[in-house]
């Protein structure tokens, strides 16, 4: 599947899908019952081995008059999210389609029916560690109409993960904090520290479509070479006998996230026909900050039924007289995934000398970033990725870290599975 593909069908925006009467407002993936929780499906052991959970929830929301039929299908992947490409590993998942569909609330203008899917269900069971991929078909159709990741781990060892301050060569106006990440690695008895222990991917926490990857596999290393505008180094190590350390270094340590909250209905009323412009227009920040954020959560369950809705939204960005980048301006954050796409890109306003979007945005309270790229006509992936140009850096930033381990097995032909987990934050290891 292409770049230009996937940016497409993980677009949380409006998007009305070909050939069928409903559009697809969100769809997001978490663990157990918890949409804070990061999507890590425990197989075997507990929580004190690693952190996960024993199901993981698959959340979409259209705007249809019936719930369509909809069956969803899986699809193990490498380090990098290609796919693993063994047959071997997806024999006998025919999918599930066992969504437990709920109504939206009365009057609704944006949405109609919210689907809940667990995996592992009576129709399916995962019992392959790894990397995992879900792809959402219509029962009549063989092209994916929206996909989301997973995590599945087998614990087989533990992962420490160091999280301290660096600096990085930032560009000129910009702060040069940074975050280098380490990930202390043991195995269990019956596995060996070789090189089959070959791979640390990096996150942070919720944004699973931004990798920084440390790997003895070169090839690996391409899904992020042309992501990031600021390349990071890497190192792997063995200092300690037993314990092998991947190191990712001089991350731009980014700011805390911006905090938008939608919960107040005198505010942003429901069902509103028109974007509801944001009271002040965002500026360029510097590292400063006046508000912790919640680690790139959404928060939407507490609402009340009738505040389940989408609110209509234009964001306004100030480059305070500065003229309009080289780059593109994207609004990246917990309404979209985490993920920038064309549909979250902002044009700018000439004649006001702003940068605008209007977007449906689902209410609650939701974290976000600015940043800059640039999207790729030919293949549609945003490349030269960057969050400091308007957010700056500083590394009292509350974000964590996770470091997801993989070992290659010989099973079944040979696979990349998932054998450790690891999280922290700049101040000190993280609870879970």
């Amino acid at each position: 599947m292409s770049l230009q593909t996937l940016a497409a069908l993980l677009c949380c925006s409006a998007l009305t899908i070909a050939q069928t009467p409903w559009v697809l407002r969100s769809i997001r993936i978490y663990g157990a019952d918890d949409e804070t929780a990061p999507p890590i499906l425990l197989l075997g052991g507990d929580r004190s081995s690693a952190p996960g959970y024993p199901f993981v929830t698959l959340e979409i929301e259209l705007d249809a008059a019936v719930p369509p039929a909809l069956i969803v299908r899986f699809e193990h992947c490498r380090p990098d999210w290609s796919a693993s490409e063994n047959i071997f590993l997806t024999i006998g998942m025919l999918g599930t389609s066992l969504f437990s569909w709920e109504p939206g609330p009365a009057g609704s203008r944006y949405y109609t029916y919210r689907g809940r899917l667990r995996i592992p269900n009576p129709q399916v069971t995962i019992s392959i560690a790894g990397n995992w991929k879900l792809k959402v078909y219509e029962h009549t159709s063989d092209h994916p109409i929206a996909e989301a990741r997973f995590f599945a781990v087998r614990p087989e060892g533990s992962c420490r993960v160091v999280a301290y301050g660096d600096l990085y060569a930032a560009s000129p106006g910009v702060s040069p904090a940074a975050v280098t990440l380490e990930a202390w690695v043991q195995l269990s008895p019956r596995f060996n520290i070789d090189e089959r222990l070959h791979t640390v991917v990096f996150y942070r926490n919720h944004r699973w479509f931004e990798p920084y990857i440390v790997s003895q596999d070169p090839r690996l290393r391409t899904a992020t070479d042309r992501l990031y505008r600021h390349p990071y180094s890497t190192s792997i190590a063995g200092i300690t006998p037993g314990t092998k350390i991947f190191r990712a270094e001089r991350l731009p340590a980014q700011n805390e996230y911006r905090v938008l909250d939608l919960r107040n209905p005198t505010i942003f009323p429901p069902n509103t026909p028109l974007p509801i412009r944001l009271p002040l227009a965002d500026l360029r920040r510097n590292g400063s900050f006046t508000e912790w954020a919640d680690d790139g959560a959404a928060q939407t369950a507490s609402l009340a039924p009738y505040l389940q809705d989408y609110v209509p939204l234009e964001f306004i960005l100030d480059p305070e007289g500065a003229p309009a980048l080289p780059q593109e301006v994207f609004v990246v954050g917990s309404f979209n995934n985490w993920l920038p796409t064309a549909q979250w890109r902002l044009s700018y306003d000439a004649d006001e000398r702003l940068y605008r979007l209007r977007q449906l945005v689902r209410r609650g309270r939701h974290n976000y970033l600015y940043a800059t790229g640039r999207l790729n006509a030919d293949t549609g992936a945003i490349e030269e990725l960057s969050f400091e140009e308007w957010e700056g850096n500083t590394t009292a930033t509350r974000s964590s870290f996770w470091a997801f381990v993989y070992y290659r097995l010989p099973d079944f032909g040979g696979y990349d599975t998932l054998i450790a987990v690891g999280a922290a934050t700049l101040q000190g290891p993280l609870r879970y």
